[in-house]
């Protein structure tokens, strides 16, 4: 299930941009929303906007690019990036990964 999708749960809005503004509202933390090819949706204290990824040629195999974004995002953050830097990493990375059968960059 999408990322955008599984707001729904969390907070009662219909449209998925309004859902990130209410969550933020309510944890007064960076919310961060993958949206596959188009990148990654940031809502913080600058409001909202897209971090886009590069395009990308040849997707083999998605299976690991959430994962593998998520410990981008962790990563980053752990060496003092900031959440726009964070969504940048996490996106090439999981751009890596979808280019090669394995679910892996190891």
């Amino acid at each position: 299930m999408p990322m955008r999708m599984r707001l729904v749960f969390l907070v009662i809005e219909r449209h998925w941009k309004k859902r990130q503004v209410t969550f933020f509202g309510k944890t007064d933390e960076p919310v961060l929303v993958t949206l596959g090819a188009k990148g990654t949706y940031l809502y913080d204290d600058n409001g909202g906007r897209i971090i886009s990824s590069d395009k990308v040629e040849n997707v083999v195999n998605t299976i690991g690019a959430g994962d593998t974004h998520c410990g981008g995002v962790i990563a980053g953050l752990l060496n003092g990036n900031s959440f726009a830097e964070v969504c940048k990493i996490g996106n090439n990375l999981s751009a890596q990964v979808i280019q090669q059968e394995a679910g892996s960059l190891i």
